[in-house]
């Protein structure tokens, strides 16, 4: 079944349990508004119970977080990948 959206938002990071499932553990979309930016994190089971955690952010925000996402994940790389294949660097 495919997932219906609203103009102008987008759907990221659907990591899913298994990878032969089409069931996922979380979800985010992301949707433009006039001031910035809604942001809706969805998780199916937390204690047993669906949640969906919503960030309304306005520009300077969202600009702030998407800074601090782009930060933690050129660090993640570094950890996972510490230097480029074939290098001489040790």
């Amino acid at each position: 079944m495919q997932e219906r959206r609203r103009p102008g938002e987008s759907t990221a990071g659907k990591r899913r349990v298994n990878p032969m499932s089409t069931e996922r553990d979380w979800s985010v979309a992301v949707a433009a508004t006039p001031d910035g930016v809604r942001i809706e994190i969805g998780l199916p089971d937390l204690d047993g119970r669906p949640v969906t955690a919503i960030l309304a952010l306005d520009r300077e925000e969202a600009r702030t977080l998407a800074r601090a996402l782009l930060a933690a994940s050129g660090d993640a790389m570094e950890r996972t990948f510490p230097r480029a294949p074939g290098s001489a660097e040790g």
